[in-house]
């Protein structure tokens, strides 16, 4: 973990990469490759050092429960707190 913040005043300070890939969003290109697609979700520190020590599959779902969206909010809820 580290203290660095990308800008000064905004808390998120870390992202979380998980891939988007289901049954229902598979994307390929014209050569029949699939394209994988990621989200990055910006990270309060607490929600960082909750991810490490529970795990990615905790964080993602306490993020779903207070419906935390991929598209970059820097103003959203921090998850734990």
């Amino acid at each position: 973990m580290h203290d660095d913040k990308y800008i000064d005043t905004i808390e998120l300070f870390d992202l979380h990469l998980d891939s988007l890939i289901d049954d229902e969003v598979i994307v390929f290109n014209d050569n029949g490759d699939l394209i994988k697609i990621y989200s990055a979700i910006p990270l309060y520190p607490e929600e960082l050092k909750y991810k490490l020590e529970n795990g990615s599959n905790e964080l993602i779902d306490k993020l779903n429960e207070l419906n935390v969206q991929e598209i970059i909010d820097l103003d959203r809820i921090n998850t734990c707190k």
